[in-house]
């Protein structure tokens, strides 16, 4: 298992390269596309490209929005319902999952988790998942506490089902 914290600053900027290496064509051959019709195509076309342009922009932001907004609510319903919270942040080790809060009496409490421990995980949505698909099962979190490297076991309830939630299970289950 990978005992990295989050995604250390080396890795964010391999991403952005990568990320960017594989845009590249996309933006490439959208930019010949566009200057193709530019040169080629009548008025007509152009106009048609132009707002099929737009159509698809608009398409592809309103997504990532609700995409966003699905993601963002589920983690605060499990947060809720789980009783904690975290935080992410910037050390000179990179990002650190820090819970903030614990809820007396919730799953995380009653597991033994304490503020300020950092869960061990590679991103914060592998932690969201695994709570997700292990639903009234045990987990083990990894943590690091003053220096130890710990596993808790932690009994994930059944979440009550909401529209964020079966939506996040259907996004994480493509």
């Amino acid at each position: 298992m990978v005992s990295l914290i989050l995604i250390m600053y080396s890795w964010k900027t391999e991403y952005f390269f990568l990320t960017l290496i594989l845009l590249s064509p996309v933006i490439l051959l959208t930019w010949l596309i566009l200057h193709l019709v530019k040169k080629y195509a009548g008025d007509r076309f152009k106009g048609i490209f132009h707002y099929s342009l737009i159509i698809t922009g608009t398409v592809a932001g309103l997504l990532f929005i609700l995409y966003m907004t699905i993601v963002l609510t589920f983690q605060h319903q499990v947060n809720v319902q789980m009783g904690f919270n975290y935080g992410t942040p910037d050390t000179p080790e990179g990002e650190l999952f820090v819970i903030t809060r614990i809820d007396n009496g919730l799953p995380m409490n009653e597991a033994g988790l304490n503020e300020d421990d950092i869960i061990r995980t590679s991103a914060v949505s592998d932690l969201y998942t695994m709570i997700y698909k292990n639903q009234g099962k045990e987990i083990i979190v990894p943590i690091k506490r003053n220096g130890s490297d710990l596993n808790i076991p932690v009994k994930v309830p059944g979440f009550k089902s909401t529209f964020f939630l079966r939506v996040y299970g259907m996004l994480i289950d493509l």
